[in-house]
């Protein structure tokens, strides 16, 4: 009787994951529903119940607790110390919290909290019902332990988990910024045209989207505010933002979700 209601739990909660990737999925598409730094402030303290399944579930506690947790942080990390104030709240048991930020430093992240030895981090990549590479990311301070039992949680899932150590950007966004932010310039300083420029990567590197396009899917606030993080944790400047990125987000050009961005789409309700 215990093995079968450990597997119908475990069957249950991941039929609950894969209808939030669906959700999450369907709402990212048709554009608007993903809270960026142009709709949310950073600095504000919002509910740790960002996800619909742990409002769901509050009780849910396969080891680690997912929780989107740093909008209370500047985009370089500088509301720390204002979040110490605040705290992040673990459950009396001591349920490991794991953040999705792939920008802000876990070992940042965990100073806020009273366990740092039970925050990590898990970076889901968009799109995450396609996606199954998942970023697992210790902070200075994580036990061994939490960071075995999220590599175990993300396996239930039916994902992949990769070991990152602690640094800006991770692997994913270290390398797709860039990629991107490259793309931009080149179409800034006029190397070629948008069409070409992403003809010539795509076609060069078997990739379904060139990076402009990429960019478009991705939202450009979105990549404005993770070049921009980057940036001010790095000093480097192959993650400034170009001049032209910038000039889209203000102009509210945003990519897919408003229907422009560097492509013009159909009309998104």
């Amino acid at each position: 009787f215990f093995f079968f209601f450990f597997f119908y739990f475990v069957f249950v909660i991941g039929l609950l994951l894969y209808l939030q990737h669906v959700v999450d999925m369907f709402f990212f598409f048709i554009g608007g529903w993903r809270q960026t730094s142009s709709s949310i402030s950073p600095k504000t303290p919002t509910s740790l119940c960002q996800s619909w399944l742990v409002c769901l579930v509050p009780s849910l506690s396969l080891d680690v607790r997912l929780h989107s947790m740093v909008r209370f942080l500047n985009g370089d990390g500088s509301g720390a110390k204002g979040g110490a104030a605040w705290g992040l709240p673990l459950s009396p048991d001591g349920t490991p919290i794991a953040s999705t930020s792939s920008n802000i430093p876990i070992t940042l992240i965990a100073s806020t909290a009273n366990r740092p030895d039970r925050i990590i981090g898990t970076h889901f990549i968009h799109p995450v019902a396609i996606v199954k590479s998942v970023e697992v990311v210790p902070g200075m301070l994580t036990h061994a332990e939490v960071a075995a039992e999220t590599h175990r949680l993300i396996h239930l899932m039916g994902k992949r988990s990769s070991l990152v150590r602690d640094v800006p950007g991770m692997v994913n966004n270290r390398l797709t910024m860039v990629f991107i932010n490259e793309a931009i310039h080149a179409l800034e300083q006029r190397v070629s045209s948008r069409d070409e420029i992403d003809i010539i990567m795509r076609e060069s590197l078997m990739m379904q989207k060139g990076p402009l396009a990429l960019a478009d899917l991705m939202g450009l606030d979105h990549v404005l505010f993770t070049l921009q993080a980057l940036y001010n944790e790095t000093k480097d400047v192959k993650f400034r933002p170009p001049h032209l990125l910038k000039q889209h987000v203000r102009a509210g050009l945003l990519g897919f979700k408003t229907g422009q961005g560097f492509y013009i789409y159909d009309a998104v309700d």
